[in-house]
């Protein structure tokens, strides 16, 4: 399902949480994972107040929640530190290896999802390999409305670009 259609009953604002894994997730264990969180976000609570939420795979590679409290107010560390045991729990039982939050994703010249560490996509970016038009995935986002305005962005319009930036020709 595109970023741009998921979870219709929540609204842009609901915070988001993305993991990645290490390697492709197979279709069997990623259906287990939902099966995983629907449980957990059926009891999901912040303070006593109940969460609405949901989860997904987005890519094969990205597992996804998202959740907000029913009635006003934010969702607190406690329930926020519950959501991410919970996905790292199932992930474990599942035998998903979760990548490490400094790599990088990106889609290589195949359009497969591919991901290295900073050092070494900072050699792909001084050699030409990633450019500006590469796609660079956002695992940095905090709200669903950003996830649906964009998971996925071209390398010169995405924080990597600040960060790792594309040689320029000197004339």
């Amino acid at each position: 399902m595109p970023p741009e259609n998921l979870f219709p009953s929540l609204p842009d604002h609901a915070r988001m949480w993305v993991r990645a894994a290490e390697q492709p997730i197979p279709k069997d264990a990623q259906q287990a994972w939902l099966r995983h969180m629907d449980r957990f976000q059926a009891h999901w609570m912040s303070h006593g107040r109940p969460i609405r939420g949901g989860a997904t795979v987005l890519d094969d590679w990205f597992l996804v929640a998202s959740g907000m409290l029913a009635a006003p107010g934010n969702i607190s560390g406690c329930g926020i530190d519950a959501l991410m045991r919970a996905m790292t729990e199932g992930a474990d039982a599942l035998g998903i290896a979760l990548g490490s939050p400094l790599l990088i994703y990106w889609r290589n010249e195949h359009g497969e999802v591919a991901s290295l560490t900073r050092g070494a996509f900072r050699r792909l970016v001084a050699s030409g390999t990633v450019g500006g038009e590469t796609p660079v995935i956002d695992l940095s986002l905090t709200t669903l409305g950003e996830l649906r305005s964009g998971f996925e962005k071209p390398f010169r319009s995405s924080w990597h670009a600040r960060v790792f930036r594309i040689p320029v020709a000197i004339p």
